[in-house]
């Protein structure tokens, strides 16, 4: 007769051990949120995708990344300084409406301030690009319509061979009131609106090896 064993050896583990990973998804804020710092600063993501981040900038060397919405500045800093650590004159240009927390310092750091669907926002941003050659980080406006727009009005920038991330795809995951669940249409649905018309761009599943992403078909690669 076959008697299960629990995997778990350590008794003050189970529980967490034996938690789905839709289990984990849901309770992501309080592993996370308020308590995952950068240098001191707030910085709301999964610390896996952070590494992805990290390993895309060594691979492709973006001469400026665009990130869309940056709170308290957290993964601002964090970008920042991964491009110091690579040297040349790459630089962050950080969009938010808001600056009220934002706490990043460094000079790499061009920080514009309204809406990234404003067209003098976004001119303001192609003032600050060479060019094609960049990365796009999207952490804002998660509805289906604003991640459109942007992924149409800034994914000209990127270079062949580097990335668009839409961040918390997760979102259209799950059902609303579960997790990070909405009722309203999330990037999921805009990343394949996007992808329909623009053959620029394909999904690269490598970048969710480690399953616990928050960026599900996120990882946009310049393909030509």
């Amino acid at each position: 007769m076959l008697r299960f064993i629990t995997p778990v050896r350590v008794p003050e583990y189970r529980k967490a051990l034996s938690q789905t990973l839709a289990e984990w998804e849901i309770h992501l804020p309080t592993y996370l949120f308020d308590k995952t710092h950068y240098r001191g600063i707030p910085i709301w993501k999964n610390p896996l995708d952070l590494w992805i981040f990290q390993e895309i900038i060594h691979e492709t060397k973006p001469r400026f990344i665009i990130e869309i919405g940056s709170r308290f500045g957290g993964t601002t800093q964090f970008l920042a300084d991964l491009l110091e650590l690579q040297g040349g004159d790459a630089i962050v240009i950080s969009i938010d409406i808001d600056r009220n927390g934002y706490r990043a310092n460094h000079p790499r750091i061009r920080t514009i301030t309204g809406s990234s669907m404003e067209p003098s926002v976004i001119a303001q941003v192609k003032s600050f690009c060479t060019g094609p050659g960049g990365m796009v980080v999207h952490d804002g406006d998660h509805n289906r319509r604003a991640v459109l727009s942007d992924l149409n009005n800034y994914s000209s920038l990127v270079g062949i061979g580097n990335y668009f991330i839409v961040e918390d795809g997760i979102m259209d995951e799950f059902w609303p009131g579960r997790g990070p669940g909405s009722h309203c249409d999330g990037p999921l649905p805009a990343i394949d609106d996007f992808l329909e018309t623009n053959q620029n761009f394909a999904v690269d599943s490598s970048r969710e090896r480690y399953v616990l992403t928050e960026n599900p078909k996120g990882y946009l690669r310049r393909i030509c």
